[in-house]
């Protein structure tokens, strides 16, 4: 995978490396000046050569001048014609007219003489240069010149071509030999001093190990001080701090280890202790709940007894005086028979409310069979004093006709928790409440649907409501009740739990069980 990757980079570095831009940048910067100026030499040179060849037509018509003006003078056709003809020799020469002063042609001769009147000069125009001179002759006897006629001399451009020719192809030459040789110049230095120490460099970087970055270096070989070796410097020292700081993290992240370790194990300990001291709170308040109710029946049957021993020394007393009658002993019965009566019923109360205490109290995970009707109705006993101080009447619906098997303290703690959360939470600043819970079996799972028509909870509570620490009363609640119910349930037990707050707190238990073999 990394050598794919490096391949691709290595072709797209070949299309996009900043060498080759540059190269192509001042490549095409020179070749555009490198144009330009050797345009400006071919137009030079070709106006130098047109001008050089005007100047030797002017030599040649300065070197006929008087020949010719002296023929004209005497209008000697024949020696114009011979003079003529010699001129059209010359190289430069390609066609001669002379003009009389009324622009007769007098003598035409070359390229001059070849075309028809209608196109001559459309003709001798584009294809000529056109040279006109004046032709005149001194009079001595009048002191002045007088005209006589006019000598036109035509040179073809071609003439100026075939002479510059050569020194365009030149000029184009030795451009083009320069520009080979700087194209040359500028891609080996270049690559040399820029495109190779850059990819060297790439390269270096792509195969650097962040594993182990103290013995990772580059090194693009490079002889010289320039921005490329202060690249590579500042490169290694990058590598080197890089080096330094994930050191530095490594440590970091074991000592992070180690203190998250413990600060776990802490806050697990604190958890623990929490719940031990909710488990601990829990049985408190059961305890005394059962002590406030076997305090009345115990209370009454101590009353009985000691007005039974009363009236019986009473008796003992008269018995002893011979002055106990018949009334006497048989009041004394009558009374004696209810104290026991009254006694005995109290004891019962007493036996029955701790039998039940008993199976409320179960050992943890020790599963035997459960009557939940019962359990319910000696969770409510224990809660009832607070229920009634608190104005919160309480219903429950037991659904369940035959004894069920599993952990007899589960229903004792999911209830106890979901009436100690509605006490100190869902009837703040209200002045009576309605609790009703229902308990039935479907499908071999205890189901408890337990409701509060309190205050609720707000969308965003109702989510974290089975949190750890999570209370809407900070401060005077640990946040763990019900935290400790989800555990139970959820992890313990393998049940489900879930929470409704439309109206009121609604709690959803479902718990697999399994139903008495009787």
């Amino acid at each position: 995978m990394k050598s794919s990757y490096m391949h691709r980079q290595g072709k797209c570095m070949q299309h996009s490396a900043i060498s080759k831009q540059l190269f192509t940048r001042v490549f095409s910067v020179y070749l555009v000046t490198a144009v330009i100026i050797t345009s400006f030499q071919i137009t030079d040179e070709y106006n130098h050569t047109e001008e050089s060849i005007n100047h030797e037509i002017l030599n040649i018509y300065e070197t006929f001048k008087l020949a010719i003006s002296a023929d004209l003078w005497t209008y000697d056709i024949d020696s114009l014609n011979s003079i003529v003809q010699g001129m059209i020799k010359l190289d430069l020469v390609n066609g001669i007219e002379i003009l009389d002063t009324d622009g007769e042609i007098i003598l035409s001769m070359g390229i001059a003489s070849q075309q028809e009147n209608q196109s001559r000069n459309k003709v001798l125009s584009s294809a000529s240069g056109k040279h006109s001179y004046k032709m005149d002759q001194y009079i001595e006897k009048t002191k002045q010149r007088l005209l006589l006629g006019t000598l036109i001399i035509y040179s073809k451009y071609e003439n100026i071509f075939n002479r510059v020719k050569y020194g365009i192809l030149l000029i184009v030459i030795s451009a083009l030999l320069k520009t080979s040789c700087l194209w040359l110049i500028f891609s080996f230095f270049i690559k040399k001093y820029l495109a190779s120490p850059l990819l060297r460099f790439s390269e270096q970087v792509n195969q650097v190990n962040f594993d182990n970055l103290s013995e990772q270096k580059i090194d693009i070989k490079s002889m010289d001080v320039n921005e490329l070796s202060f690249l590579q410097d500042n490169f290694n020292h990058l590598l080197s701090k890089l080096s330094d700081a994930s050191t530095r993290l490594d440590q970091l992240n074991l000592d992070l280890e180690d203190k998250v370790e413990q600060r776990t194990s802490e806050l697990n300990n604190s958890i623990k202790d929490l719940t031990e001291s909710k488990k601990m709170n829990a049985l408190s308040i059961l305890v005394n709940g059962m002590a406030h109710e076997i305090n009345t029946p115990i209370g009454v049957a101590l009353t009985g007894n000691s007005h039974l021993l009363t009236n019986l020394q009473k008796a003992k007393d008269k018995f002893d005086d011979n002055t106990l009658s018949k009334q006497d002993l048989m009041n004394f019965f009558d009374t004696a028979l209810k104290s026991s009566s009254l006694v005995d019923e109290c004891a019962r109360k007493v036996g029955n409310l701790v039998s039940r205490f008993k199976k409320v109290s179960g050992e943890v995970n020790n599963k035997s069979e459960v009557v939940v009707q019962e359990v319910v109705e000696t969770i409510l006993a224990v809660y009832r004093h607070q229920l009634e101080k608190n104005n919160v009447n309480i219903r429950t619906f037991v659904e369940i006709k035959t004894p069920i098997i599993m952990d007899p303290s589960v229903i004792p703690q999911i209830l106890s928790t979901f009436i100690e959360n509605s006490l100190a939470h869902a009837f703040q600043g209200l002045d009576r409440g309605e609790i009703q819970c229902t308990f039935y079996v479907a499908d071999s799972v205890l189901k408890i649907r337990y409701f509060d028509n309190g205050v609720g909870l707000r969308e965003l509570e109702a989510e974290r409501i089975f949190d750890p620490f999570y209370t809407t009363n900070r401060g005077l609640h640990t946040g763990l009740g019900l935290n400790i119910i989800y555990n139970l349930v959820v992890t313990g037990l393998g049940g489900k739990i879930s929470c409704t707050s439309k109206t009121g707190l609604g709690l959803n238990v479902d718990l697999p069980i399994k139903p008495s073999s009787d």
